[in-house]
C-alpha cells in the first residue's frame, strides 16, 4: 500500500465559519445601510418631481396669460386643472364637451387659482405693473378641491403688464390692454 501523507492545509478546499460569519456581518451592515437611506431618497425624489412640475404648471399659466385682459380678478382659466406630469386639462371654459371634462376628471392632479390684482403697495416707477398671483394646491379630491391643511403648497406672486404707453387711454379709449410679455 501506497499511502501518502496530506498535511491538513492542503486537504482544506472551502471557507471556515469564522470566514462565513465575518463576510455575513459585512454583507448586512452594509444592507441595513442602504435600506436606512432608501426612504431618503425616495422622499428627496418625489419633492425633485413636484418642483418639476410645478415648474411645467408655472411655465404653462405664465404662456395661458398672454393676451389674457389687464383688469383685476380671477383669470379666464381659473381655476385650472393639470394631470401628474403637469399637462393642461380642459374644461368647458376652453370650449372642451362635458364628456371630454368627466375623462379627464379622474387624472386631476394638480389646481392652479390665478388672480390678477394691483400691488398694494406698487413697486417705484410701475404705474402700469399688475400682480398674477398663483395658489397651486395638491392632491385633490374626487371634484378637484384641495385635500389636506397644507394647502396651497405653492404660492407664487409675479408682475405682469401691458405693452401699451401711459396714454393708452387718450389715444383710444375703446383699446382694452392685454398681458403681453
Amino acid at each position: 500500500m501506497n499511502v501518502k501523507s496530506v498535511s491538513p492545509t492542503k486537504a482544506r478546499r472551502g471557507f471556515t465559519l469564522t470566514e462565513i460569519v465575518l463576510c455575513v456581518a459585512i454583507i448586512s451592515t452594509v444592507l441595513v445601510s442602504v435600506v436606512g437611506i432608501l426612504p431618503v431618497g425616495l422622499d428627496v425624489s418625489r419633492k425633485a418631481a413636484n418642483h418639476t412640475v410645478v415648474a411645467t404648471v408655472l411655465e404653462d399659466i405664465y404662456n395661458r396669460l398672454q393676451g389674457q385682459r389687464l383688469q383685476a380678478g380671477l383669470a379666464t382659466f381659473s381655476p385650472a386643472y393639470f394631470d401628474d406630469l403637469g399637462v393642461y386639462l380642459p374644461s368647458p371654459e376652453d370650449g372642451a364637451d362635458l364628456a371630454t371634462v368627466e375623462r379627464y376628471r379622474t387624472r386631476r392632479t394638480y389646481r392652479a387659482e390665478v388672480a390678477i390684482t394691483d400691488w398694494t403697495p406698487a413697486p417705484a416707477n410701475t404705474s402700469k405693473l399688475h400682480a398674477v398671483r398663483v395658489k397651486l394646491s395638491w392632491p385633490l379630491d374626487s371634484n378637484g378641491n384641495p385635500v389636506g391643511p397644507d394647502n396651497p403648497k405653492a404660492d407664487v406672486t409675479f408682475g405682469v403688464t401691458s405693452l401699451a404707453g401711459q396714454d393708452w387711454q387718450v389715444i383710444d379709449p375703446q383699446f382694452q390692454p392685454k398681458i403681453e410679455h
